[in-house]
């Protein structure tokens, strides 16, 4: 990676080191709709083994557990900060674990994962084609990949440009058809594509399968 990306993933992990302790609260009906809007497509994961590329506090991770007991959960975060509030989450709870890289330098033995999860953490990545690459070469064969991101079409392009410009993370929405392109250029094959209006933001929920 170069200096420049460099500098991308410690402004964003930096921000999150600062604001972990209120994210929760500060974004709790955004986080609520992403996390359910997810969390009812994954169909029935009994049993497998799990990545999420940028877990935050863990609140995904607290509703898969909820209703599925058997599931392995290795929780990656950059951030110490938020990460730290994930672990005391599940301090007491042995199906799960943590890593701490970002997305772009995730360095698990390949296919290692049944499922690999990237819920409102796409928009942030430096290198998304790298990040693309690492995740499908940790996915089993017939693993599945989710992502959850913002959809950079139409009206969103105001909204987008306007949280670009006030942010200290960064920020490189894509839209649908972009992210799709990259994972089929990759390899992958996309099973499910939904698109929505959400307040001000704009989604895509793409579902992907090697």
């Amino acid at each position: 990676m170069n200096a420049n990306d460099e500098k991308k993933i410690r402004d964003t992990v930096s921000f999150y080191n600062g604001f972990s302790e209120k994210y929760d609260r500060k974004y709790a009906a955004y986080l609520h709709h992403t996390h359910d809007r997810l969390f009812d497509r994954l169909s029935d994961i009994s049993g497998e083994c799990i990545l999420d590329i940028s877990a935050g506090t863990g609140l995904l991770a607290g509703k898969i557990l909820a209703q599925y007991i058997d599931v392995k959960l290795m929780l990656n975060d950059p951030s110490d900060g938020m990460r730290a509030v994930a672990m005391a989450r599940f301090e007491e709870n042995n199906s799960v674990e943590f890593s701490d890289l970002p997305a772009e330098k995730i360095d698990f033995p390949p296919e290692s994962f049944d499922r690999v999860i990237c819920l409102n953490s796409f928009h942030y990545y430096a290198d998304q084609e790298k990040a693309i690459v690492n995740m499908v070469n940790v996915l089993k064969p017939n693993g599945f990949l989710h992502i959850l991101d913002w959809n950079l079409e139409g009206w969103f392009h105001l909204p987008n440009a306007i949280i670009s410009y006030l942010s200290h993370e960064n920020i490189n929405t894509r839209s649908v058809a972009e992210t799709e392109e990259m994972l089929e250029s990759s390899g992958l094959k996309i099973t499910e594509r939904r698109t929505w209006s959400y307040r001000f933001w704009k989604f895509y929920l793409i579902k992907a399968t090697k």
